[in-house]
């Protein structure tokens, strides 16, 4: 993975703690804190005296405190009342045996690294009163099967990153925003459907899902992040609808047999290197919305033969086509007023092209075997 992660936030002094003595026998097992409503809060499993493997919560409890059950590797199975309202930060953190949890609908709070490297936990179900999945709640996590229900609007960052037995995921109308590394690499996904309630892709929220085959996105989405969907060899086709006014760079880069892509009229900008080494990509129109072909967008596009542009676009920046060694036939619009340095460099099939008459070109913008005419 790009970026590793692990829990940042201290883990509670125990001896800090504000632990309520109770002889209530329900709470034999846990340190608790006694809150203000007259419910408790769990502080800490007592794992070193506990005999079962299986652990069931009383319903006089309304939350689950940071680290409270962290690294506590003998849990196969918690049963949660209806009462609970909070899980807090690493709370389930490290249970590698824990394969079983409810979550009741009552929850409207899970902090980050709730269930994070949880690698027995295959299957969970988000509660109703749940409207956002913190970052890294279930990271690492041995999730197989993801149903996201509408009620869900906010999908955290790396909230699924490095689940890799993730092969099915449904995403329902109602979220919003995928935030960062949130499915980055789900190695065994293979499809996924972005509803037209989601405005924003974060960065590398798909990256590295290596049999990611397809990927559908409805009009809706505004904004697409850095290598969103970078290096996903399986992918073969993308249809990029007009409602994205943004593209950071390296969106696509290096998915090595993507062979087709649609960019819908309407679209604002592509970053910098967004196709970069799409070495399977054989042809690409560029619709007028999208005024200025960003450094490097196509570049080392080795199988790229045909470049169709509407009018509109003005810009065509450095590097923009570098390396298209095959590229054959480019088609410029009247609208362009500048191909910039080394746009076109080392397409070495690139034996005519045809600019308008003020078209300002920069240095090699063309390869030197290039006949450039003017109109």
């Amino acid at each position: 993975m790009s970026e590793c992660l692990a829990p940042s936030k201290t883990k509670p002094n125990l001896s800090q703690m504000r632990i309520t003595q109770t002889n209530d026998p329900r709470l034999a097992l846990f340190d608790c804190e006694l809150l203000s409503d007259g419910t408790y809060k769990i502080l800490r499993y007592k794992k070193e005296v506990a005999t079962s493997s299986v652990v069931s919560i009383p319903d006089c409890v309304t939350a689950i405190g940071d680290y409270a059950f962290h690294q506590c590797d003998n849990i196969t199975e918690v049963r949660l009342p209806n009462t609970i309202q909070s899980i807090g930060y690493a709370a389930f953190g490290d249970c590698y045996a824990l394969a079983n949890i409810n979550l009741p609908d009552a929850l409207t709070f899970m902090d980050e690294f709730a269930f994070a490297e949880c690698k027995s936990l295959t299957n969970i179900t988000l509660p109703r009163g749940l409207s956002a999945i913190s970052g890294a709640a279930f990271y690492h996590s041995g999730i197989r099967m993801l149903y996201i229900p509408s009620h869900i609007q906010t999908i955290g960052a790396y909230a699924f990153a490095g689940c890799s037995s993730l092969f099915a995921l449904t995403i329902e109308a109602g979220v919003t925003t995928i935030e960062k590394y949130a499915f980055c690499e789900c190695k065994e996904l293979t499809s996924v459907f972005i509803p037209s309630t989601v405005r924003e892709i974060g960065e590398r929220a798909f990256n590295a899902c290596v049999s990611l085959s397809q990927i559908k996105m409805e009009h809706g989405v505004v904004s697409i992040g850095y290598a969103t969907f970078a290096d996903n060899p399986a992918l073969t086709s993308i249809v990029i609808p007009g409602s994205v006014k943004s593209m950071a760079g390296w969106s696509f880069g290096k998915c090595e047999n993507l062979r087709e892509v649609t960019l819908c009229d309407g679209i604002g900008s592509l970053g910098d290197a967004c196709f970069y080494e799409c070495t399977s990509l054989q042809k690409v129109h560029i619709p007028g919305s999208i005024t200025s072909i960003s450094p490097w967008a196509f570049a080392r596009c080795f199988q790229m033969t045909q470049v169709d542009m509407a009018n509109g676009v003005t810009a065509i920046d450095d590097h923009a086509f570098c390396g298209c060694i095959t590229l054959q036939n480019v088609c410029i619009p009247s609208s362009v007023a500048v191909v910039r340095a080394w746009a076109f460099a080392e397409c070495e099939k690139l034996s005519s092209v045809t600019i308008p008459t003020y078209c300002e070109t920069g240095e090699g913008a063309f390869p030197q075997n290039c006949q450039v005419y003017r109109r």
